[in-house]
């Protein structure tokens, strides 16, 4: 008749194993993304800070504004008006994040270095970012002031 039992049932048990595997994990990257664990909302500031200085880099202010929370659309908004006319980023990196609150606040220190048209002289000054998780929402900034120049 053919092959034991006991070969099918290995058979059977393997293919359920990988096929178990396979679509546990779109489940698992979703409860990444979520931000349910400290490690996630960490790994996911990381990400939406490097998304939100790329959008300033190519000039985009509405789309940054994006970025704010609710909160702090009006204080985001006036920063970013006040420095976006005639200022053009041309490097960020992030020099320290201060995560409060098992990790659903954070303070950025963020590194922007830039110019102003006409001068094209580059200047480098240090903005310190607030951000707060909300599972609805992820990370969204809520403030953002520059610190000092260098």
């Amino acid at each position: 008749m053919g092959k034991p039992p006991i070969v099918l049932v290995a058979l059977l048990l393997l293919f359920l194993l990988t096929c178990n595997g396979c679509i546990l994990v779109p489940f698992i990257n979703s409860a990444k993304q979520s931000g349910l664990l400290r490690s996630d909302r960490e790994r996911l500031l990381q990400e939406e800070v490097t998304k939100f200085h790329r959008v300033r880099f190519w000039g985009k202010s509405m789309q940054a504004l994006g970025f704010a929370s609710d909160e702090g659309r009006e204080s985001v908004g006036d920063f970013l008006r006040a420095h976006s006319e005639g200022e053009k980023v041309v490097e960020s990196a992030i020099d320290f994040v201060d995560f409060q609150e098992d990790a659903y606040r954070a303070e950025v220190a963020a590194r922007i270095k830039y110019y102003r048209v006409p001068y094209y002289v580059v200047e480098e000054r240090i903005e310190n970012q607030n951000w707060a998780f909300s599972v609805a929402s992820g990370w969204k900034i809520t403030d953002v002031r520059v610190d000092k120049k260098l």
